[in-house]
């Protein structure tokens, strides 16, 4: 059961996200979206409603229940499990892929940003990573996400937003042919 305040916590953050990606110029009217880690199902509803055919993965099934029974997601686009554990994800199909929140375990960026990589169009496709914590912006310690997308994205463009939640954005773009190419994730 998930309790009332985390709900509102999350609705407000998602309400959010389809101004965000507007203002840096990614627009889901229209697009095919993959919401990886969608988590309440939240951000995927904003998204929806913003008029993207919106795709949700989510390994938590707590998460996953709530999504579907609040009807927040399209049950038949969901899929519970990582990206990393759904080749059938990594097909090169979506327009646009997003994360939100990041906290990916700094031995996992790897795996992820393949699989991520590998999800989008590599012509037209766009991912986008929300970040919220210094620790990933700006951290001396070697867990700055931008820098390592450089090793998956020819192109990486940070967005800094006046949001508590995500306050920067990574728009990603053109995966790597090494790494579309790759067989492992």
């Amino acid at each position: 059961m998930i309790d009332a305040s985390t709900i509102a916590i999350k609705s407000r953050i998602a309400s959010e996200i389809p101004q965000q990606l507007a203002k840096a110029g990614v627009p889901l009217s229209g697009k095919t979206l993959l919401d990886v880690g969608s988590g309440l199902g939240y951000n995927a509803k904003e998204m929806s409603d913003a008029g993207a055919d919106v795709h949700t993965i989510e390994p938590d099934s707590v998460a996953s229940e709530h999504s579907k029974n609040a009807g927040l997601i399209n049950p038949e686009n969901h899929t519970e499990k990582t990206l990393e554990e759904a080749p059938e994800l990594q097909l090169g199909k979506f327009d646009l892929a997003t994360t939100f929140l990041w906290n990916i375990n700094a031995g996992s960026y790897h795996p992820f940003l393949t699989a991520l990589a590998k999800s989008i169009k590599p012509d037209s496709g766009k991912a986008v990573i929300g970040i919220h914590d210094d620790l990933y912006m700006n951290d001396p310690y070697g867990l700055a996400v931008a820098p390592r997308t450089k090793k998956y994205f020819d192109n990486v463009q940070v967005v800094n937003t006046d949001s508590a939640y995500n306050r920067q954005l990574l728009i990603l773009s053109k995966p790597k042919q090494s790494v579309i190419d790759s067989t492992t994730v």
